[in-house]
Parts: structure tokens; C-alpha cells; sequence
């Protein structure tokens, strides 16, 4: 029996990759559950729910990454139902769907949606607490801002430090915390120009809300200098009965403690120092060794490490003889300039070259 065209049934290819891997992972966490817990579908919104649609945008961005308005696109290529059931089409993820789904997440408040997914993330893994890492980004906005400044509760896209190197375009930016396996233990939308200062000890706030004592005190606050204010420091120290916030962060040189602690450390013998060597296996990697140490700190005692590397010491070293050479270049040009003038006295003479040996030293400090 041959079969003509018209009766062949209509088939049609579509791309599966990684998205039902993406999907089933989103099932395991109860992803779209909590989502949909705190942003229930309202009445004609829209034919899937908002923890749905979400789901939508997650995979695509893990996958292909289309700009909002071509997501429809994308799932025109997917097995759509495969992923998000029965009677479930492309159509239902066109960017009016979509918008809403956003903007039922900021109803139901950001923070509180970040919340409860980065748990749901949490749920099926055994977490290691030790070494918590936190940090900011930027992100670019290339489309026409629409700030509302009479109303604090909307995201400011607006210029401020650009991580991308864009200074002369608007952005938002995107704190988070993760443990060292990768996973979120803390997320925020930030204004374009929100500091990562005020935002650490935001951070160290809202853990405290988050989790249970019990599960901070394992955990170790890692993050950049910006950790290290005073106020952050005020922070740290634990309320009531909680414990205090241990955490690794480097000393920003605005303290006068960072200079001295370097030069306490330089004044050490080597066998003072404990050699730790290189932290990559890879040829010419530099070596390092430590000085450890203690001192007091907002009227509170910390440990210290001074770190110091070999590869920190050659460029030292290049620099220091770039500077005695181009210092040496400068006292040939003033001798000759010296040897050029007439003098009426000795005296005169001693006066000229002492001029020139006081601003050697503000040029050359280490001499």
C-alpha cells in the first residue's frame, strides 16, 4: 500500500537539547510551585501561570538566550507540551505574557520571590556553609529608562560604576551569594548606582532573616574590600543570641592598620613568614608566603594574613630600577645646568645643590 503526500501525517522537527534536563531540575526544586504561591494567576492574565511562564525564561536563557520579544520564537522550535503539559503553546510565552509575569513578580516583591526560589534551589542539596562568596555586577541598558523618582520602591536604571566599562550608559545591577559549589544562598536587583559598601551590610541583614542561627554560624562572609567599613564591621558582630558573622575580606588601604601591618611584617625574619607556594599548577605560576598576625580593629580583635609574592617583588623591583634610572637621567640634566651658572660664593653654590638634594627624597621616597 503507497501512501500519497496529502496522506502522509503532518510531523514536524523541533529542537530538544538541554531544556527537559533544565525542566526536570525546575520539578525537583518546586520551582514553579513557590513562584505561583506568591503570584497566583490573576483572572484573564494569561493561559499559564506566572511560575510557568518563568519557568519559560529561565530555560531559554540557559539555553539560547533570546532577547524577551523573540522567547516565542524559541519554543516554536521546542516541543512545548513536552516541557509545560498538555494544551500548552508558543503563543502562550509571547512578550505581553511575559511582561506580566514581571511585573506579578514585582508585585509580589522581589526580594521575597528571590527568597523563596534560591530555597527551593536549596531544597534537594546538602549545602556546605563554609565560604559564602558575594559580589555585585552590572548590567548594561541600552533601551530608554523610565525612572519614577517620587517612587522609591522602583528600580533606578540610572549611570553609576559600570563593571561592563560602559560609564556613559544607564544599568541595574545584580547581587548575589553563593556557596562554593555554586549555589545561591542569597539574590537582589540593585539601583544602577547602589554602592557595594551599603549593599554588604544589607546583605549581612537580610541573612539573618533568611536562615537560621544555627546555620550561620558555619558560614564564612567572603567578599572584596567593600565588606570593610565600619559600619559593615558594626554589623558583623552578632545581636541578641546570635552569634557574629565570621568573614574573609581584604584590608582596603584607607586603613592606617594596613600600612602598619605591612611594614611590621617586612621587619620579620623569613623564618616568620610561612612559605605556601603556588595555588595553580602551572609553569611560572607565582609562589607566595604568609605572615600571620593579629590586631585590634574598630575596637575589636581580628586575625590578619600579609600576603606577599615573588612575581609582586620582581615588578617591585623592575619599578624601583626604572625610577633610580630615570632619577639618575634628572641629576645628569641639574649637575649641568648647575656646572652652567656662575656662582659669587661657595656658599651660594652649597645652597643650589641642597635644593636639588631635598627633592630627591619626595621623588624617591625608599631612599
Amino acid at each position: 500500500m503507497s501512501l500519497s503526500p496529502e496522506d502522509l501525517p503532518d510531523i514536524q522537527p523541533v529542537r530538544i537539547g538541554s531544556t527537559p534536563v533544565i525542566r526536570q531540575l525546575m520539578d525537583k526544586m518546586g520551582l514553579i510551585e513557590a513562584i505561583d504561591k506568591l503570584s497566583p494567576v490573576k483572572e484573564k492574565d494569561c493561559n499559564v501561570s506566572v511560575g510557568t511562564r518563568v519557568a519559560a525564561m529561565i530555560i531559554n536563557q540557559l539555553s539560547h538566550r533570546k532577547a524577551l520579544y523573540r522567547v516565542q520564537e524559541f519554543y516554536q522550535e521546542q516541543d512545548v507540551e513536552l516541557l509545560f503539559g498538555p494544551g500548552t503553546k508558543a503563543n502562550d510565552f509571547n512578550d505581553d505574557a511575559l511582561g506580566r509575569a514581571l511585573d506579578a513578580l514585582h508585585e509580589a516583591g522581589i526580594e521575597k520571590v528571590c527568597k523563596r526560589a534560591i530555597q527551593a534551589v536549596q531544597a534537594p542539596i546538602d549545602l556546605t556553609w563554609k565560604g559564602l562568596h558575594f559580589d555585585t555586577t552590572s548590567f548594561v541598558y541600552t533601551g530608554q529608562p523610565k525612572n519614577h523618582p517620587d517612587e522609591e520602591d522602583i528600580l533606578k536604571i540610572v549611570r553609576g560604576y559600570s563593571k561592563d566599562h560602559r560609564p556613559d550608559l544607564p544599568q541595574f545591577k545584580f547581587g548575589l551569594g553563593t556557596t562554593p559549589e555554586g549555589i545561591p544562598v542569597y539574590g537582589d536587583i540593585l539601583d544602577g548606582n547602589q554602592d557595594d559598601k551599603t549593599w554588604n551590610k544589607h546583605v549581612l541583614h537580610a541573612l539573618t532573616d533568611w536562615y537560621d542561627p544555627e546555620q550561620l554560624e558555619q558560614a564564612i562572609f567572603i567578599s572584596d574590600s567593600a565588606l570593610v567599613t565600619q559600619d559593615n564591621l558594626e554589623a558583623t558582630t552578632g545581636q541578641k543570641d546570635q552569634a557574629d558573622f565570621q568573614f574573609l575580606s581584604r584590608l582596603p588601604e584607607n586603613f592606617n592598620l594596613a600600612k602598619t601591618l605591612k611594614a611590621e611584617a617586612l621587619e620579620q625574619d623569613l623564618d616568620q613568614w610561612e612559605e605556601i607556594g603556588a595555588l595553580v599548577d602551572r609553569k611560572g605560576a607565582a609562589s607566595y608566603r604568609i605572615y600571620p598576625t593579629k590586631a585590634d580593629l574598630n575596637g575589636k580583635t581580628y586575625r590578619f594574613l600579609v600576603i606577599q609574592s615573588d612575581h609582586m617583588d620582581a615588578r617591585k623591583e623592575k619599578t624601583i630600577q626604572s625610577n633610580l634610572e630615570k632619577e639618575q637621567r634628572r641629576w645628569h640634566k641639574e649637575q649641568a645646568e648647575l656646572e652652567r651658572q656662575d656662582f659669587s660664593c661657595e656658599a651660594d653654590a652649597e645652597e643650589a645643590l641642597g635644593g636639588i638634594s631635598q627633592e630627591t627624597p619626595k621623588r624617591l621616597p625608599y631612599i
